[in-house]
This record gives C-alpha cells, structure tokens and sequence, in this order.
C-alpha cells in the first residue's frame, strides 16, 4: 500500500486565498471549500479530513471579496489609463514622427498598449478565481511596463521645468504604477510560472530599447550633427532710370543648406547701406552709415530648405543722389530651426500681422512687442514626436519684423506655452533653451560693397542721352 500524498492547505493571504500544496508541489489557491475541492480533483488527490492545515482549519474561508475587487478595479482603471497613454501617443509617432528611431519608438509604444489591454483582461481573473495560471505574470509584466513608462513620462516632464496639463495625470499614474508593482510583487504574482526570469526579460528589453532610442535620438544625435546654412548679398550691375537721376542697382540675395540637416527659415532681412564721405572734424566719426532700404527676400516665412537646396531673389534698389555714398554695401540675416527637431506649423506664413492692425481689431500683444512699428509672425511649434509634445507642450514661436528708419532689425522669441517674456532686442541669447532644444540660430552673410566710383562706371554706358552728370576722376570721386 503506498503512502497518501501529503495535502498542505496554507494560511490566508489578504485576499483570502489559501495555496494548496500536494507533496511540497503548489497545485492551486482555494478560496473556499468548493474551490479546493476543485484544485485536489484536478490534482488527482482525494478529499481527505487529514489534510495538514496551517494558519485555520477548513471553517476559515476569508473571502475579503470588497477589498479584492476594489484593488482588482483599480489595477484594471490604471493599466487600461496606461493603454490609452501609449496609444495616443504610440499611433502619432508611429506614422509622424521627424525621425525613422522615432517612428520606433511609437511602434514599442503601441505594442506597450497591448501588454497594457492583456494585462487588464488578465486582472479579472486573477482578482476573482484565478483559474489561469499564467494571469498573475502577465499582469506583472503589465504593471513592470507602466511603471517603466509612466516614471519615463514624469521624469522628462520635471525635466523639462514646464507645466502642462498632462503633468497630474503623469504624477498620478507614477504614483499608482508603484503601487500596483508593490502589490503584485507582495502577492508573488509570477508564482506558477515555470522559467519568470526569461519571461520578464522578454517584456523588458522592448522597454529598455525604447528608452536607449529616446536617449539615441534626443541627446546623442543633436550633439553630434549641426546645421550649416549660408546667405549672402552680391550686388549687380548699376543702371541709371529713364530720366537719370536715380541710379538702380541690381542685388541677388541668397542662401543654401550646406549641412545636412533640413532647417525651417522663420524670418530673412537685407540691409542695403550708404557710407558717407569722412568727415574731418575732429572728435567726429571716420565714417556714417546711412540705411537706402531694406525688406525680406525669403517670402512667405516658414519655409523649409533641404540640404543642399538653395534660394534666391533679385531686389532692385533705386539710390537717389548715389554721388553723396562713398559705396553702398549689402548684407542680410535669417533666423532658423532645425527640421528634424521641431515642425513649424502651416499657419506660421499666414500669421504675419502690423502692430497697427493688432490695435485696430483690439488684439492684444501677445507677448508684447517692441515699442517701435513692427510686422509679427505668430505660430505653435510641434516637437520632433508626440511624446515630447505630451511632456514639453506646444511652444510658440514669434519673429518680429521691427520697422526703424535708421536701423530696421528682425528677432525671434520661442517660449512655452502661456509664457509671457519682456521684449529684448537680444531675444536670442536669453533663448538657451530653445537653442538646445530646436537648434534655433541666426545666421548672418558677410557684408559686400561696391564703391560709387565702380558703380558710376557701370551705369555709364547705359546714362541716357544728353546726361551731364559728373565723371570720376583718378582718384575714384567724381569731380
């Protein structure tokens, strides 16, 4: 006659479970008679009175059934506000997102929201009969992987020192995936599973390459590659108009992508400039310059420029009375931002807006601008993917286009959302962080100029007839 198998029926548990052994070997966890019953039917042992009981004998049954299906509700609440997290911002970056790593990192995402959604329908079952085995690792696994993201999510929000309304939600579904994982690490849930090292090490390395893709794409890649982007100002030939007295002057402006990074142009400006003859009283200037005229040769604004892609405009400047220059001179300026760092909205070309007509329609400045006339675009910058726009918000770029008769200029703000900065001429040394962030620069061509002398000389084979206007001398000046 062989011997009974040995029936252990332990203590419960706060859920009111018992484990169930048969000769040192878990079988199951019973929560009443009936369910043990069960468990030693399928294990193939009796119902005998000779089971060893530790912790109660068969009359104590704590169901604890309020406090299981209250923390079985608020387990599924969080992994399915998880689900939905990761899918919103998974199915955006999957399909939108700037870089191929990006367009990654929401495909991991998405396959996050899955384990996500599994382990909700698994907590049912575990927080009710347990009949899976396998419910309480996948649960696990669900609530390693929430705890994962939502920690990633709270971090680059504090990190980012900008409050959004997604910050509370961050916090509290940190704060509930700590829990959650405290809870099923006290309720052993990987308990039944034969090999729970290499199952956990299959849900965390998707986890792990998602965070070393952020940390490849958003650290290393930006300190690494740099735009380089050229303008510049040649000036033409010179003509005199129809009734010689205004000299026109022909000046190409340009610029192209050297780099090999797409760059947005949010603003252009040329200066075209006259230098006065010296002046020799003393304690006077050597030299003045004088403004002839100035605009934007990059219209609309906003455009993006390719690597290697080049733009260019023509401007035909009129220069009356040239003979009082001693040389006109060219230069221009651009303010950019990277393209792979930042989308520039399409309502950006369209926003441009007079300070006058802001007034007019009782609009606010917003943020004020300068005191002087100026002309404004306006618009919101996406980030280069969907998670830094659910951590950092929508910044707002403005470029202001500032009208001053001797010394018209452009300068951009990008500040965060709700952010209201004082106008600074020097808006860009006090934009660390959106140059960090959006590679935000401004790029000035190297100044040319012509001298009246060179300019006379051109435009004199095309004077009209009968013109008397002076000649140069030896010396270069006009007698």
């Amino acid at each position: 006659m062989t011997n009974a198998p040995a029936v252990v029926v332990g203590r419960p548990d706060g859920f009111g479970l018992r484990k169930v052994t048969v000769d040192g070997k878990p079988v199951g966890q019973a929560r009443s008679a009936g369910d043990l019953q069960k468990i030693l039917r399928r294990a193939g042992v009796a119902f005998e009175k000779d089971i060893q009981w530790i912790g109660g004998d068969c009359t104590v049954w704590p169901g604890y059934p309020w406090k299981r299906r209250a923390v079985g509700l608020a387990m599924t609440a969080g992994l399915l506000a998880t689900a939905c997290e990761l899918v919103w911002i998974g199915r955006i970056d999957a399909f939108h997102a700037l870089s191929y790593p990006g367009r990654v990192t929401g495909i991991i995402f998405l396959g996050a929201a899955v384990v996500a959604v599994a382990a909700a329908l698994a907590a049912f079952d575990y927080w009710h009969k347990r009949k899976r085995s396998y419910s309480g690792i996948i649960i696990f696994i669900g609530g390693l992987s929430a705890l994962a993201v939502n920690l990633l999510l709270l971090f680059m929000h504090v990190n980012a020192w900008e409050y959004t309304p997604y910050l509370l939600v961050r916090a509290a579904l940190a704060f509930w995936s700590v829990w959650a994982l405290w809870v099923l690490c006290r309720n052993r849930a990987w308990t039944g599973i034969r090999n729970p090292v290499r199952v956990l090490a299959g849900a965390v390395i998707p986890i792990l390459l998602a965070v070393a893709n952020m940390a490849y794409t958003q650290i290393y890649l930006p300190s690494v590659t740099y735009p380089l982007v050229e303008t510049g100002a040649d000036l033409g030939t010179a003509a005199w108009d129809g009734k010689g007295k205004v000299m026109v002057l022909t000046v190409h402006l340009h610029v192209k992508n050297l780099g090999q990074i797409p760059v947005y142009i949010l603003g252009s400006i040329y200066f075209i400039n006259g230098r006065t003859p010296s002046n020799v009283q003393p304690g006077q200037p050597q030299a003045q310059y004088r403004l002839v005229t100035s605009g934007e040769f990059i219209n609309p604004p906003g455009l993006s420029l390719s690597p290697g892609e080049e733009m260019s405009a023509d401007e035909y400047v009129e220069i009356p009375q040239p003979d009082r220059f001693k040389s006109i001179m060219a230069q221009t300026e651009l303010y950019m931002v990277r393209k792979d760092k930042a989308t520039v909205s399409a309502e950006y070309e369209l926003s441009g807006i007079g300070r006058g007509k802001l007034q007019k329609q009782g609009r606010a400045e917003d943020p004020p601008g300068p005191a002087a006339d100026y002309f404004r675009y306006q618009a919101d910058l996406s980030n280069s993917n969907e998670l830094l726009n659910e951590t950092r918000g929508r910044p707002r770029v403005t470029l202001w286009w500032v009208r001053q008769n001797r010394y018209p200029y452009i300068t951009v703000a990008v500040t965060a959302p709700g952010e209201k900065k004082p106008f600074s001429v020097n808006y860009l040394f006090r934009n660390d962080k959106a140059i960090e962030r959006y590679g935000l620069q401004k790029v000035r061509g190297s100044m040319t100029q012509k001298t009246y002398a060179q300019l006379l000389l051109e435009a004199e084979g095309k004077r009209p007839a009968g013109d008397a206007r002076a000649r140069p001398t030896d010396s270069g000046r006009p007698s």
